[in-house]
């Protein structure tokens, strides 16, 4: 089973902090834009980021995990969800690098993605002993049992068991997780009656 709860968190972490300390601002050569103008576009491009976080957000509290108007079975599936959700908001980092303008009402974000280094995690002591102590705790004995004993629906029940244990002790190890591995990627923005919006949703970045 040890081999299968990597292979689980292999799964999991294709699983968000933004942050804007400081990036380069440019243009293009023949481009003239004053510098007030510059400085109000960045804030409203570093809005369109954050909303973007936060509309992620708001979808992840939108899970009914709660509901008795649903099947325990769809309860799962949705709490399991909630808990992707929440790995992914809560792992993967956003920086603007640089704003590049291209016209008054187009730009180019560079954004450096960052995201856990599952090779390294998965071969960090600390982490599996933690897993494997989270894993015997909520299931005991039937996690070191040798599962072709089971019949095909107690297999598919502790795989599922499994996969939330699995989720709710990495929501509890984020704070500790160290080794990140980053690219810069692109992101078109454009602007409309004076508002900013991204060509894609920062999530559509977080594989790699």
């Amino acid at each position: 089973m040890r081999r299968s709860a990597n292979i689980l968190i292999l799964i999991l972490f294709f699983i968000v902090c933004f942050s804007a300390p400081g990036y380069k601002t440019t243009k293009e050569a023949d481009l003239r834009l004053k510098k007030d103008t510059l400085t109000q576009n960045n804030l409203l491009i570093e809005q369109a980021f954050k909303d973007s976080v936060s509309r992620q957000k708001t979808e992840i509290e939108k899970l009914d995990i709660h509901s008795e108007n649903i099947s325990e079975e769809m309860l799962q599936v949705s709490y399991f969800s909630y808990l992707l959700l929440n790995i992914k908001f809560l792992t993967t980092k956003y920086e603007i690098q640089e704003i590049h303008y291209l016209s008054p009402g187009d730009a180019l974000v560079l954004v450096k993605i960052s995201v856990p280094d599952i090779d390294i995690l998965i071969q960090n002591k600390d982490f599996n002993d933690f897993i494997d102590k989270k894993l015997i705790e909520r299931l005991g004995s039937a996690y070191a049992t040798d599962i072709e004993k089971f019949s095909d629906q107690e297999v598919n029940e502790l795989y599922f068991l499994t996969f939330i244990v699995i989720s709710e002790s990495v929501l509890e190890y984020v704070p500790k997780i160290k080794d990140f591995k980053s690219q810069i990627i692109s992101i078109k923005a454009k602007k409309a009656d004076n508002i900013w919006t991204l060509e894609n949703s920062v999530y559509d970045y977080t594989e790699f």
